[in-house]
């Protein structure tokens, strides 16, 4: 299994597989920034059980360049669901807190500042938040894109599935239907074309549930740790996560969610602890990672550990005012 990569001017990518006359002739559209760009492509079998070595191509690209970079967020926060016994009580507050936080921290660091909020139980469906995420697609690479969800989450059949505002029933049937699955969350985000992107996912865990739901990343001998790992790599993201498989999120802390309250508390100007005067994803990690467990030991007497995967550099989300 070969690959060769051929770039035709400006932003054309044909991926043509060697010495197959039959192989399939993939071709993408590709957005360059500013400078050095290297494309990278892999095949993959049918089943995935078999890759490709890597087809790699440098393309040096020079544009002028307008404008700084623009944020882009969708925030989404569920508290209602189709199934009743579902409904959260700090998920819309979690939502318009962290959107709120994110604007006034990142003033003044791009060119414009794009929120976008789903709270509403029609806003927060299935295809609704699928449809955003697709609408992302149009960014530009030198770009921020963040992804903020408070909602549920669990794993079935060694699958993550975020828990939409549509689902009733979940079985694992009906989630691999009405829920959206790790992969297609995986794709969507892959596929945004910005460089920098932010992920936090705030989901409850299985004891606010029952024995019904799991918040569990921890299936097929692959712990939640390794899991966001494996994830966090595939998009390219720093993904941050409000709670280890066996642990409950806490709520009820300033009506908020612990985890959503200290992300707000380190994008103010807490997280940055080389005092530059600027929050480094880096850094907001590292935050999230020490004060969770602290508060939650202190004021619940409980213990809440988040799941913390920065993936390569570091970069501004916000400027201590």
């Amino acid at each position: 299994m070969a690959l060769q990569l051929s770039l035709t001017p400006p932003e054309d990518l044909n991926i043509v597989p060697t010495k197959d006359e039959k192989a399939l002739h993939k071709k993408y559209t590709v957005k360059l920034l500013n400078g050095l760009n290297t494309i990278r492509a892999i095949a993959f079998n049918g089943d995935n059980t078999m890759q490709s070595t890597d087809a790699l191509f440098n393309i040096t690209a020079s544009f002028k360049t307008l404008t700084r970079p623009s944020l882009y967020a969708l925030i989404v926060g569920i508290n209602e669901y189709k199934n009743p016994k579902l409904e959260l009580k700090y998920a819309v507050a979690d939502a318009g807190l962290f959107g709120d936080t994110i604007n006034k921290a990142s003033s003044g660091l791009f060119e414009k500042i794009i929120i976008k909020r789903l709270i509403t139980k029609d806003e927060t469906e299935k295809e609704n938040i699928v449809k955003e995420l697709k609408a992302a697609h149009s960014l530009n690479p030198d770009d921020l894109f963040i992804f903020y969800v408070a909602s549920h989450g669990t794993v079935d059949d060694g699958e993550y599935f975020l828990i939409t505002s549509n689902v009733g029933s979940t079985s694992t049937a009906k989630l691999k239907t009405d829920a959206i699955p790790q992969n297609t969350i995986k794709e969507l985000i892959a596929n945004i074309p910005t460089t920098k992107k932010l992920i936090v996912i705030d989901t409850c865990s299985a004891g606010a549930l029952g024995d019904a739901m799991q918040t569990a990343m921890l299936t097929r001998g692959m712990n939640e740790d390794t899991a966001m790992k494996v994830l966090s790599r595939a998009v390219g993201s720093t993904i941050l996560m409000a709670s280890t498989a066996v642990q409950q999120a806490i709520e009820g802390y300033q009506g908020h969610g612990l985890f959503t309250y200290v992300i707000a508390e380190g994008l103010s100007g807490k997280a940055d602890s080389d005092k530059d005067g600027f929050v480094k994803t880096t850094e907001l990690a590292n935050y999230v990672d020490d004060e969770v467990p602290a508060l939650a030991e202190k004021v619940f007497k409980k213990a809440q550990y988040p799941t913390v995967s920065p993936s390569g550099m570091g970069f501004p989300i916000g400027k201590v005012k």
